[in-house]
């Protein structure tokens, strides 16, 4: 996480790292951290009997947010709750395997990979 003490990763979300974590930081890595917490948007939401969260509309609309849209949520060690969009997060992994598999069929090697466990279970 820190190489010279700088954060090698990008901390564009403030919320991923905690305020102990940026004061070892330069003074740049910091400037940009509070920035960025300033800069963020705050809403309350209020928690129903039934255990639903309500987003603003503002928010709703700002995300291109529907009904039925699926979210990943984070509980981190310090506490605090992280809200991921499934679809934004699906997206930003789209192709990330594609240089390890350039020259391999995939449905090739699980074929294989099956006729290999087979054999081993009618050997037991």
């Amino acid at each position: 996480m820190f190489k010279d003490g700088l954060i090698e990763e990008s901390i564009d979300d403030p919320i991923r790292y905690n305020q102990a974590t940026v004061l070892n930081c330069d003074r740049y890595t910091k400037i940009k951290f509070f920035a960025s917490i300033i800069m963020s948007e705050s809403h309350t939401v209020v928690l129903g009997e039934d255990g639903t969260l309500v987003l603003p509309e503002t928010v709703r609309h700002q995300l291109s947010l529907q009904p039925g849209d699926r979210f990943i949520l984070t509980l981190n060690s310090d506490g605090t709750l992280h809200l991921t969009n499934l679809r934004s997060q699906l997206r930003s992994l789209r192709g990330i395997f594609k240089d390890s598999a350039a020259n391999t069929n995939l449905s090739d090697e699980l074929i294989h990979d099956r006729r290999q466990e087979a054999q081993q279970e009618n050997k037991l």
